[in-house]
């Protein structure tokens, strides 16, 4: 069966499949072509100063498109990062607070700590900054909005609020059109590869109970099947 064939593959090959999303953002050549000679810059209304100093707005977009397109990977290769990578889910610095929040009605969310009822999520926010900074685990130090250029957060929020059917003056207020500069797709295209080398030189497949194998980067996977 399908199955039976997925779980015998090796985890070398497990690591290069879960990799493509990060991969085909590593790919995007430096250089703009003309079309896309403008990105989408997206300021979130209401995000902070947090005491962190991580957007929780943009945390939420990056954690939203770890669960949409890598998780799914992970769950079907019954693997998961390690502590060594920022993407692991026991390092995200908001997840404590994301976790004990609940949408209440239409735009009401509900703190699960205190069973308050706040008439927004920025409201919420600010409640779980004031209240509850101390439920953050200590080891939960990574900020996922760091990541928003490799996970392209601006055009993904561009493409939400499309589809929540948000007026053109509402849009023009949260995005902006900016160059496309030439050093910062160089940057994202660096950053992505850096997050590639963290998070799958830290990858684990799970074989069975007690069987954990360890996978190799796709680089160094790739240095394998290079001829000699």
């Amino acid at each position: 069966s399908p199955r039976t064939r997925c779980a015998g593959l090796p985890a070398a090959f497990v690591a290069v499949a879960l990799a493509v999303a990060l991969l085909a953002l590593a790919a995007r050549p430096a250089v703009a072509a003309p079309r896309y000679a403008e990105v989408v810059v997206y300021t979130p209304e209401n995000d902070g100063p947090w005491q962190r100093n991580c957007s929780r707005e943009k945390s939420r977009m990056v954690r939203k498109m770890i669960q949409d397109f890598l998780a799914p990977h992970l769950f079907k290769a019954r693997a998961n990062f390690t502590l060594d990578c920022p993407l692991a889910a026991e390092r995200d610095m908001y997840r404590e607070h994301e976790t004990h929040k609940q949408k209440f009605r239409a735009s009401y969310w509900k703190s699960l700590y205190s069973n308050k009822i706040f008439k927004s999520e920025y409201f919420i926010d600010q409640h779980m900054e004031n209240r509850h900074m101390d439920k953050i685990p200590a080891g939960a130090d990574a900020c996922l909005a760091d990541h928003c250029d490799v996970f392209l957060c601006d055009h993904f929020a561009w493409d939400l609020h499309e589809q929540d059917g948000a007026t053109r003056q509402r849009m023009r207020k949260k995005f902006a059109k900016k160059p496309c500069h030439q050093a910062a797709m160089a940057a994202a295209q660096k950053e992505c590869f850096r997050l590639l080398d963290q998070c799958f030189t830290s990858f684990v497949v799970d074989r069975g109970p007690g069987a954990m194998e360890r996978a190799p980067t796709p680089h160094a996977w790739n240095d394998q099947h290079q001829p000699n």
